[in-house]
């Protein structure tokens, strides 16, 4: 076995993790033009993984939550607020920096990127379709960490302020 620590994102990945809000903005869902929050986040605790004798590197990967402040998502949000000990949530407000730094407990997971394409199907929608090879099976350019569910935030992480960032990230 080597000593070596993967970059790439661990295949069938899911573990609780410690993770960082690095960059956090409001605006409107580009699918559904609803109020929402995002942010952009990364791995603090553990450094690193051992998944099949192989170890990954967690650092300096991105994780990104897309939280609905409308809608019928809005009570699953309300509630991570309240897991998160993040207060009240105003939707009307645009700001949200002051969550810049915050760290919480997450369930994170790895899913296969599968390239996909959009077709309009018999009623003119445009559906996404994955991509197949000439064996007829679905094209992966590998795997990542999908945007988030609201439901994998935890709670607030003990330690607010660790020790040092792990990632080469300027937050």
């Amino acid at each position: 076995m080597s000593d070596r620590k993967l970059k790439e994102v661990p295949p069938m990945m899911r573990d609780r993790v410690v993770a960082r809000i690095v960059e956090c903005s409001r605006g409107a869902s580009k699918r559904s033009g609803k109020n929402m929050e995002s942010w952009v986040s990364e791995v603090i605790e553990p450094t690193e993984i051992t998944l099949d004798g192989k170890t990954y590197d967690l650092t300096g990967h991105e994780i990104r939550h897309y939280l609905l402040l409308e809608g019928d998502n809005l009570d699953q949000t309300l509630e991570a607020f309240q897991r998160l000990e993040l207060g009240p949530v105003n939707p009307d407000s645009m700001d949200c920096k002051a969550r810049e730094g915050f760290c919480y407990e997450m369930v994170l997971t790895s899913s296969e990127n599968i390239v996909k394409k959009p077709v309009k199907n018999e009623k003119g929608v445009i559906e996404y379709k994955e991509v197949l090879d000439r064996r007829n099976k679905p094209i992966s350019t590998g795997w990542e960490f999908a945007p988030q569910n609201v439901k994998e935030l935890l709670c607030k992480a003990e330690n607010q302020a660790p020790a040092k960032a792990v990632s080469n990230s300027p937050y």
